[in-house]
């Protein structure tokens, strides 16, 4: 596997780690983002994969991110869904 970017070539870049990703994996360097979804490094100026949620733009490594982003936004960025609440019963 030749990559320009060696990080995201000794992690293997897997997709589903089982937690959320609100953390970041770290900063992202100068002029990068991070995948919501993978965590991997993305430069925004050279993404091909990119999409707006509430009013926020973010960069993916591939479509399949950008595609599991769009499906559950919340889920990839640490928020609750609205409905989620539990209700009491009664």
């Amino acid at each position: 596997m030749s990559s320009a970017d060696p990080e995201a070539e000794r992690a293997g870049h897997a997709h589903d780690h089982g937690h959320a990703h609100e953390h970041g994996h770290g900063a992202p360097a100068a002029g990068s983002a991070t995948d919501p979804v993978c965590g991997m490094s993305v430069d925004p100026a050279s993404a091909k994969h990119s999409a707006e949620f509430a009013g926020k733009t973010y960069y993916f490594c591939s479509a399949g991110c950008r595609e599991k982003f769009l499906a559950e936004p919340q889920r990839y960025l640490g928020e609750a869904p609205a409905e989620a609440a539990p209700s009491a019963p009664e």
